[in-house]
């Protein structure tokens, strides 16, 4: 009995947390950045924000983009199976999706959003919800591999001392597996080796302000945003970007399997193999990969927080766009398709060539962030 309680809650955890908090308060921050001051106005009306404007949207969408993460909580706890989806053995991309994943859930919720037969309070839950699936399904082990849990079951793959215990007054070693250290691990490892040795440079030596945590989420978007050039951009080139009707089911299925389909890709190209191409969940020593692995796959990380960034404003900015033309009178398709999609590339995924910064646009693509997060920790 007490196995079968162990296994039950190790199948519930295991999806339940995407990118840690930081991670998502980028994806967020940027897609606040590119969304134009109308498409902004509106998100905020539905959410009943006394601030209006883009200089505010992308605090107020980083604010409640970790929320979801929630899952104990009402309204979160109904919809905790949309966090994930799973690939098949072979990281080959399934049939169909079930009708509770990440892939109908950003359909699902892209319709809702959209729906002005909705209240206003129904059409900002929905949106919330995008912001943070839009964010999870690019955090590839959350379209992982169902044997090992999305690499919840490949433990001890990374240590970090970065767990402070007060009573021993010490750091103590923490241990990832596979999925942690796609959640936060790498982000931990931004702060300790990008981010803590460039605030020691630039700390005042009379200071006792701490070195370490000193809003390392908002410098790193900062840095992503001015990364974010037109390779990006053109992405309104592909199918479902610059055709998905979002009022259309097939559309944003499409839509949100394209994506799942790149997730699966680098998870098998990127994730569950070294720099060396070793399976890591065959590597016998500990930790299982090494400083090299983090390295690159930090860089990788920026690409898809700078895509996930750049999809769900342009999602965001269809969903308002519709919303604005359309009459109360009309009617969503919300019945899930069965049709294969025959349209998906078979070569998305990150390239090593995406790996480059590009040349910097002419024109600054970030926009200001206005005043302070209130419910979001800044050290």
């Amino acid at each position: 009995m007490r196995f079968m309680i162990i296994v039950l809650l190790i199948n519930f955890v295991s999806y339940t947390y995407g990118w840690g908090r930081e991670v998502h308060y980028i994806i967020a921050d940027i897609a606040g950045s590119f969304l134009p001051d109308r498409h902004a106005r509106y998100i905020q009306d539905l959410f009943g924000y006394t601030k209006k404007g883009n200089e505010y949207i992308s605090e107020q969408l980083a604010s409640i983009s970790a929320n979801a993460d929630d899952v104990y909580k009402y309204p979160y706890k109904k919809y905790r199976r949309y966090h994930y989806g799973h690939a098949t053995m072979d990281f080959k991309v399934p049939e169909k999706y079930p009708n509770q994943c990440i892939v109908t859930g950003i359909a699902l919720f892209s319709a809702m959003a959209g729906d002005i037969v909705k209240t206003n309070e129904e059409r900002a839950f929905a949106i919330e919800m995008l912001v943070h699936l839009m964010g999870d399904i690019h955090q590839p082990l959350h379209m992982g591999l169902r044997s090992d849990l999305g690499g919840n079951r490949i433990p001890n793959v990374w240590q970090s001392y970065d767990q402070y215990i007060p009573m021993k007054k010490k750091l103590i070693p923490k241990y990832y597996n596979l999925h942690q250290l796609w959640d936060k691990g790498l982000f931990r490892f931004y702060e300790e080796e990008v981010l803590k040795p460039m605030n020691k440079e630039n700390q005042d030596p009379n200071s006792k302000t701490p070195v370490v945590k000193i809003a390392g989420w908002r410098i790193l978007s900062e840095s992503l945003g001015k990364r974010i050039t037109e390779y990006f951009k053109a992405e309104a080139e592909y199918p479902y970007m610059n055709r998905l009707n979002v009022a259309k089911e097939e559309d944003r299925l499409k839509f949100a399997e394209w994506i799942a389909t790149e997730s699966i890709r680098n998870a098998e190209q990127i994730v569950y193999e070294n720099e060396h191409g070793d399976l890591i969940k065959r590597i016998k020593r500990i930790p299982k990969v090494s400083f090299a692995y983090m390295r690159t796959r930090l860089e990788y990380m920026k690409i898809m927080l700078m895509k996930a960034g750049y999809r769900l404003a342009r999602l965001l900015e269809l969903i308002v766009e519709y919303s604005m033309e359309k009459d109360s009178d009309d009617e969503w398709e919300i019945v899930i398709s069965d049709e294969d999609d025959d349209d998906i590339p078979d070569n998305v995924g990150l390239m090593k060539s995406e790996m480059r910064s590009g040349p910097q646009s002419s024109h600054n693509l970030r926009m200001p962030l206005g005043g302070e997060l209130k419910n979001i920790p800044t050290d």
